[in-house]
C-alpha cells in the first residue's frame, strides 16, 4: 500500500498538567494474567528457541534490534514491572515482566492507555501496529481538550 506520513502542526499551545502519579508496568498489566474475559487477551506460546533465549532475558534486556533508517530499535525487550514502559512503536513487542512469554495485544495496549473495551482487529502482528502506531490514549484525550477550549473560546469571543 502508499507510503504515507502524519504531522500534527498547531498554534495551540497545549499545556496539561503534569500527572501526579505515573503508572508502572505492574500497576497496568498485573490483573491481565488470568483474564479470559477480556478482548485481545490471549496468550501464545513461543517455540522452544524463542522460549529460551526469553528466559535468559533480564529486565531491560532484549533479543533483538531493528535497524530502522535513522536509529537502532531494540525488540522483544523484557520490561521492568516497577518502572514505567518505555515507548511503544508500530514494531515493538514485549516480554513479560514475570513470564516467559511476549505480551498480550491487550497488555500492550494498557501500556498505551486504550480502554480494555477497546476491540483490535485484524492479524495480530496488525494489532500491535494499530497500538505503537497510535498516540496514548490519555495524551489524545489531553491534546483535544485543550484544542477544544481554544477552538470554543475563539468561537465565544469572534470579533463580530
Amino acid at each position: 500500500h502508499p507510503s504515507s506520513s502524519r504531522v500534527f502542526i498547531s498554534n495551540i499551545p497545549i499545556k496539561p498538567k503534569k500527572l501526579s502519579k505515573r503508572v508502572t508496568v505492574y500497576e497496568a498489566i498485573s490483573d491481565l494474567d488470568e483474564r479470559n474475559d477480556i478482548p485481545n487477551n490471549e496468550k501464545y506460546e513461543l517455540n522452544e528457541k524463542k522460549l529460551l533465549r526469553v528466559s535468559k532475558l533480564s529486565y531491560g534486556d532484549y533479543l533483538t534490534m531493528y535497524r530502522s533508517a535513522d536509529r537502532n530499535i531494540p525488540l522483544y525487550t523484557r520490561l521492568n514491572p516497577y518502572d514505567l514502559a518505555p515507548t511503544v512503536l508500530g514494531n515493538s513487542r514485549f516480554v513479560h515482566p514475570f513470564h516467559d512469554r511476549f505480551l498480550t495485544v491487550r497488555e500492550q495496549a494498557r501500556l498505551m492507555s486504550f480502554p480494555d473495551h477497546h476491540i483490535f482487529l485484524g492479524s495480530r502482528d496488525e494489532q500491535y501496529n494499530q497500538i505503537g502506531e497510535a498516540v496514548p490514549v490519555v495524551l489524545s484525550s489531553v491534546i483535544a481538550k485543550e484544542v477544544l477550549g481554544v477552538i470554543n473560546e475563539r468561537t465565544i469571543f469572534r470579533p463580530s
